[in-house]
């Protein structure tokens, strides 16, 4: 590893590619991407002229095994995520890949078994998180701005017309629950402090087997009830929120996911007020996290 530069190294040619890396890296100091592999040579050239990338390999195992690469990026299809995440940790290589990480509790224990094993960390790509918005939110929660948390909804709809789009495939690890639904799920816990139970559930299920629909109930230990509803295709088309109910108010979140688009958060308490804040992508916060934590250790 160059000193205080991360070196990063592509896995495909991944639409989210350049929102989740390839423009950040331009404009964080500590970053470079010198490859990308792909089975398609056409456009593994393509990206790499577009983004400057130095170095394109034929396959994945090249690529990972290069003495110039410190880190990959996953950003493969779910079904894909595992094998090739474990691969890069035992070659010694930091791994940043994609949410959700695996497609089950057995995948996701081998590749945190991996990380154990290797000196190499490894972070899963849920750039919401990072964001001042979110850490906003949690701010707002920690001065007991609402009171105690008692409810939580999030919702997720973003349509997906086309049937061939690979997220309506079960064996990519496709369906709205995977791709959208995550997000909700991982808000929950965050905001919640822990890990709830399903109390129920029910899909709508495509032609194709997948679920594009999800709507689930869940309950904490302490009590707080949160609720959830993704879906790529639903009377509802787009929607993207989240509420935070406590004892004292509640907070509302317009567009938690991609706020660097646009946002709002809503305090009701005493007194109500809504909120803006003015920020970069949260990919460029993610990233910056990412290289923090690998060189630095935070």
């Amino acid at each position: 590893m160059t000193e205080q530069v991360l070196r990063i190294g592509v896995l495909g040619t991944s639409r989210i590619a350049p929102f989740a890396l390839l423009r950040p890296a331009t404009q964080l100091e500590g970053v470079e991407v010198v490859g990308i592999a792909s089975r398609s040579r056409v456009r593994a050239e393509r990206v790499a002229k577009r983004w400057n990338i130095p170095n394109i390999f034929s396959d994945y195992e090249q690529l990972i095994n290069d003495s110039n690469v410190d880190a990959i990026y996953n950003p493969l299809p779910n079904s894909l995520h595992a094998h090739w995440t474990i691969e890069a940790l035992n070659a010694g290589k930091h791994v940043l890949c994609e949410k959700p990480i695996a497609t089950g509790v057995e995948e996701a224990q081998a590749m945190l078994n991996a990380e154990k094993n290797s000196t190499a960390k490894l972070a899963e790509a849920f750039h919401y998180r990072y964001h001042p918005v979110t850490l906003r939110v949690l701010e707002l929660l920690r001065k007991g701005t609402i009171g105690d948390v008692e409810r939580i909804h999030c919702k997720f709809h973003f349509p997906l017309i086309s049937s061939q789009d690979i997220r309506y495939q079960p064996e990519l690890g496709g369906g709205a629950t995977m791709d959208l639904g995550c997000y909700c799920i991982h808000q929950i816990r965050l905001y919640g402090g822990g890990e709830p139970h399903v109390i129920g559930a029910e899909a709508k299920v495509s032609s194709s087997g997948v679920d594009r629909l999800m709507q689930a109930d869940f309950r904490f230990e302490n009590g707080i009830e949160a609720s959830m509803s993704c879906a790529f295709m639903s009377w509802d088309v787009f929607g993207i929120s989240s509420t935070i109910e406590g004892s004292k108010g509640k907070i509302e979140v317009f567009n938690p996911i991609g706020p660097h688009v646009h946002h709002s958060i809503k305090v009701v308490s005493n007194q109500w007020w809504t909120e803006h804040v003015d920020a970069k992508s949260t990919y460029y916060y993610q990233l910056d996290a990412f290289r923090k934590h690998v060189l630095l250790g935070e």
